[in-house]
């Protein structure tokens, strides 16, 4: 059964709970998931393995003023109503991104360890800030790569 403190997220709270509550977290997420690298699963994993029709990720691939991950979710929040943490973290997870469904756990640990009312940032920003570092020598490593492949 999920967890959950205090009324806020847990891992069986929905995604619109996280798209209200954890804007920041979405925003985090994006920003790993908008770009795309040589052997690095991005947003169109994601939809892929939550099922989203090729021409929705199309769709959502054409707008390139927006982050398709935002779309991406705001897309799930629709057809995908009951769509819960728990479930986005296992298709982070079964698309390799176990980066990501460490950040996704982090923010709901957060959540459930705190007293309500209060905000614990520290731990979840620090693991923002390695992932961010990690994702910049990962495009570092893969340029070097394919200067190599040719």
């Amino acid at each position: 059964m999920a967890s959950s403190y205090g009324g806020g997220l847990s891992t069986g709270s929905k995604l619109s709970t996280i798209l209200t509550d954890k804007p920041e977290l979405i925003q985090q997420l994006a920003l790993c998931l908008d770009r795309e690298m040589r052997f690095v699963p991005n947003w169109k994993h994601l939809a892929r393995k939550m099922l989203v029709d090729e021409d929705v990720i199309k769709r959502l691939e054409q707008h390139s003023d927006y982050s398709p991950t935002i779309r991406l979710f705001d897309h799930l929040e629709v057809t995908q109503p009951d769509l819960t943490i728990k479930t986005l973290r296992k298709a982070l997870s079964e698309i390799r991104r176990n980066d990501l469904c460490l950040l996704t756990t982090e923010a709901v640990k957060s959540e459930i360890t705190s007293q309500p009312g209060e905000v614990s940032p520290a731990l979840l920003n620090k693991f923002l800030e390695t992932v961010h570092a990690g994702s910049l020598a990962i495009g570092k490593v893969t340029r070097k790569i394919n200067g190599w492949l040719g």
